[in-house]
């Protein structure tokens, strides 16, 4: 079985939650199908990342986000095999498919809705919806996209719950990682909040730096984003001084032990773009429980509000504030919570469970076709 995998970016060398998504999610499949990798990029390469090819079509630049890649069809039909996988919102990739004329069987995995641009989407939408009707399986990673999703409920016969998995492995605390932690909570702790992420207007990462004005501890911010600038302004008009630290982004065991060090997880996003929050589910796997926000998404169906961490309303930063020293100030409550994330990590968001339940996806839609 040959699949082609097909997103605006990947990784390398972009780090963000979808493209990390699609990397994990290929070479976990790799050991049964043959998957490539069709992305945009201001340069074209091909690139071979441990068994996994991705192909990088070059683009004139981006509008709203969007990949302008004239040549896109053309790539698709020339790298595709015999199964199709986009990861959605994708317009470029899914105009290519739509012009391309192709009839290979295709899925679809819809990450999140359009939030930002969603006055052009009104104009989108129509393609939108061709594009999902030759979809033969749409999968979501939680049964909130379906729920608050208008576009997918004449489609819903044919989605799939999929959740998003990690390598759960990699965040053990091994003896390496223990000593790598203890040094962070000897230059940061006590009382650590850590965010994990890129800075990105959706993050709501001005709301926890208001909240961290009233909470005595420290807060780690691990990523990088175009809101850096703004987001450093603002911590130095609050007079938080070193009580930010800004560690850029970590991968490895640097990442693992920031997060065996946190003593609270935090993912204060302020609007529908964040549809899951992998971050959470990593800091869950390292028993930390998490403060997240509200947002009609799957966030709160991963982060369950009293057993796996504590859910606020969004853009507020009294509540966050208030969620985030209740646990700091209650490790009886945080060593509750956390055993509970933890246990439900390794349960139901192990990357090997991920690509099963895909593969099976994948089966059902080529013996339908061949059929």
């Amino acid at each position: 079985m040959k699949v082609l995998q097909v997103y605006r970016d990947s990784y390398p060398p972009l780090h963000g939650g979808i493209e990390q998504h699609i990397r994990t999610l290929a070479h976990q499949l790799k050991r049964d199908v043959a998957v490539e990798i069709l992305a945009c990029n201001e340069r074209r390469f091909r690139l071979d990342d441990g068994g996994v090819t991705i192909h990088s079509v070059g683009q004139w630049g981006r509008v709203q986000g969007a990949p302008v890649a004239p040549w896109l069809p053309r790539s698709l039909r020339r790298h595709a095999g015999g199964l199709l996988h986009f990861h959605s919102p994708n317009p470029a990739g899914e105009l290519a498919f739509l012009l391309s004329g192709m009839r290979a069987p295709c899925v679809a995995t819809y990450h999140t809705g359009v939030v930002r641009q969603a006055r052009l989407f009104r104009f989108y939408r129509p393609l939108y919806r061709a594009f999902l009707a030759r979809q033969r399986r749409i999968l979501v990673a939680t049964p909130r996209h379906l729920e608050g999703a208008e576009l997918l409920k004449p489609f819903a016969p044919r989605c799939v719950v999929v959740p998003y998995g990690i390598d759960v492995s990699a965040l053990a605390e091994t003896p390496s990682v223990s000593a790598r932690a203890a040094e962070i909570r000897r230059r940061f702790g006590p009382r650590i909040v850590l965010f994990v992420g890129r800075l990105r207007y959706y993050k709501g990462l001005e709301f926890l730096l208001k909240a961290m004005t009233g909470i005595e501890g420290r807060l780690l911010l691990v990523g990088r984003g175009e809101r850096e600038p703004a987001l450093r302004r603002q911590a130095d008009e609050l007079g938080l001084g070193d009580r930010v630290a800004w560690l850029g982004h970590l991968d490895g065991e640097e990442f693992a032990a920031a997060l065996h060090a946190a003593d609270v997880f935090c993912l204060p996003s302020s609007n529908r773009m964040e549809m899951f929050g992998i971050a959470q589910v990593e800091a869950h796997a390292c028993g930390k429980p998490v403060v997240s926000t509200a947002l009609g998404t799957g966030v709160e169906w991963v982060n369950q509000h009293g057993h796996t961490g504590l859910v606020v309303p969004p853009c507020d930063a009294d509540a966050l504030a208030a969620a985030l020293d209740r646990l700091l100030s209650d490790p009886d409550l945080r060593a509750a919570l956390g055993a509970a994330a933890r246990a439900r990590a390794w349960s139901e968001f192990r990357q090997e469970t991920m690509a099963e339940r895909t593969l099976a996806v994948y089966r059902h839609v080529l013996e339908e076709a061949a059929g």
